[in-house]
This record gives C-alpha cells, structure tokens and sequence, in this order.
C-alpha cells in the first residue's frame, strides 16, 4: 500500500527541496534554511466524524489452511504434481515454473498459486472469458477451494494488459494477456484497507487458472480498543505535509479532505499480526503551485492516507497511497 505515482516522485522532489518530508506521524517543526519558503492550506470539505471513543478489536486466528495434508489437497486441485515441502513460515509446492505458496505461521494470511511463464507473458491470450463469465469461474474456483471466506466482496474484474515498443518507442504490440478477478474484504459494511485484505482469481488462455490467492487472515471480535479523537487524527495528519503558516510563500500546497472515517488496516499477509489495525482514512487531494528558478510549479494528485487510531501508537507510522484509485469494471 505504501505506493507513490511517478507523479507524486516528481510533486515531492520539489517538497524535498524546502522541508524534510517524513511519513511518520512526528510534530510539523519550521525547516532549516531553505532555498524556498512553504506553506500548507488545509481545507476539511468533509465533516469530521463523531467522536468514537473505542473500535471493535479483531484478533487473528489460525490461517484457514495449516497442514501439510490440506496443502496437498490444494495443490491437486491446481493439477500441481510434486512434494509438499514444510519450511519454518510456510508450505511450498513447487513444479516448474507453477508454485503453490500456503504461509501457516498464527497471525499470517497468504495463499498464492502462480503459474509465472503465463502470469508474465506478454502476448494476446487467445479465448480469454468476458467479465461476466470470469466472475462466475472465479466464485467457483475460490468457493470449492474453501479461498472465500466471510467477508469478502467482490470488487470487479481488471486486464493483464501489455504494451511492447520499439527501440524509437512506438507500439509493435498490445492486449491483454489475462483477466483477473478481485475481491477486497469488509467488517461492518466497511471495507479494510491495505494487502493483507484481498483475493482473487487471474485466467490466461482458454479461461485457465493461472493465479489464484487468498491474503487475508481469519479474525474473531475479542472486544474493543480505545482510539484517539477525529481531531487528534488531524492533527496527525496535518505532520506529515508543510507546516501551516500566515503570508506569502514561494510554494502553496492546499490540501482538500473530502473523506474521513475509521476503517482497519491488515498488514501483508506473509507477516504476522495479532490484531487488524484500527485506523482513520483520510482521503481527498492536493494541489501544489508556486515558482521556483526552475519555472512555475503546478501538480495536483489524489491520495489516501491512513492515521493509527490506537491511544498508544503515537509513533507509528502513516500510511500512504497516491494517484488515483484502481478502477474496477
């Protein structure tokens, strides 16, 4: 989840220029001597929400596959022929370039079949099913799998597209080498946030199975957290951008929140968590604009920053995503 746009590289290198820009959530200081002045204007167009003093607290269990037994029966039904082998964290199933991927350790979430020489083509696939048909197979494959779990919602189908170019980068080739299907997880009507909250079915040629995961750890209520404010939130939020300040700067970032609310991160799902993280959601976007010897500078980029919502978690670390939100048909 912590990805930045190429967009977002070239918007920040001009913020590197004239303050540290730390994604922690430490206090917004003055910066040194700098070649140019900042500044940041917040403008909250969405209500705050009411104050929840506590979230429901969901510890993770067992994850859903944990012997080799069960492996192996996994493994037979992606037509995988070859030993199950038992390392420290997790279970592989290996033949050729296929593999099956199954991690056991309490707290992990990870499922992954792949087939990587179809996964990593770069070719038309022949007969690949329209959505329709590739969400149905989908459900299919993941149900008599046991891979969907309560929870999961589908969120709709996207293209493996692929684009080949020539040394002067004009186009010899594009398509879509595969379709996958992707589902993301909710709690409470409320979708959970980072990689260790998704599953999904990816068909090659032929409408075969050439990827298949489940990342998503099993959760039981264990009662309840307490939380910061909506305000101590954003007030956290606020850190991570230049500081606010009155007059005249050479460059003026204006931060337009159009979303708050409360929502749980999962970590990715290779690694082990005791509970999902309870968070707040700041989504909206940013416009940049001012001059430097370079010339004018104006940017404008989408984001989603996620705020730890627990009392004791004063130093940890915000999470960020840039540019537009994947669009699923």
């Amino acid at each position: 989840m912590n990805t930045i746009s190429k967009t977002a590289i070239a918007i920040l290198f001009y913020c590197l220029l004239v303050f540290p820009f730390a994604m922690v959530a430490s206090a917004q200081e003055e910066p040194p001597r700098s070649r140019y002045s900042v500044r940041s204007v917040f403008h909250l167009t969405a209500e705050l929400p009411g104050e929840p003093a506590k979230m429901k607290r969901f510890a993770t269990q067992e994850p859903i596959i944990n012997n080799a037994g069960e492996v192996a029966k996994l493994a037979m039904a992606f037509q995988l022929d070859a030993p199950v082998e038992k390392h420290e964290k997790r279970f592989m199933v290996r033949q050729g370039n296929r593999s099956l991927e199954v991690f056991h350790q309490n707290g992990t979430g990870s499922i992954r079949y792949s087939d990587n020489d179809a996964l990593d083509a770069e070719r038309t696939a022949a007969q690949l099913p329209l959505a329709g048909e590739a969400i149905k197979k989908a459900e299919s494959v993941l149900s008599e799998n046991g891979l969907l779990p309560e929870g999961a919602r589908l969120l709709g189908t996207r293209p493996y597209a692929f684009e080949q170019l020539d040394e002067k980068g004009e186009v010899l080739d594009s398509g879509s080498s595969a379709i996958a299907v992707v589902y993301g997880f909710e709690i409470d009507n409320t979708f959970v946030r980072g990689p260790g909250a998704k599953a999904g079915v990816v068909f090659g040629e032929n409408g075969k199975v050439i990827g298949c995961s489940l990342i998503w750890r099993q959760i039981k209520y264990e009662g309840e957290f307490s939380i910061i404010s909506p305000m101590e939130a954003f007030e956290n939020f606020k850190r991570i951008w230049p500081p606010e300040k009155d007059g005249e700067t050479d460059i003026e970032t204006n931060i337009y929140i159009e979303q708050v609310s409360t929502t749980y991160y999962a970590r990715p799902g290779i690694y082990a968590q005791e509970t999902l993280d309870p968070v707040y959601q700041f989504r909206g976007y940013y416009e940049l604009k001012g001059k430097t010897n370079r010339g004018e500078v104006g940017e404008k980029e989408y984001f989603e920053i996620l705020v730890p919502a627990l009392e004791e978690s004063d130093d940890a670390q915000l999470i960020s995503t840039w540019g537009a939100s994947r669009v699923f048909k």
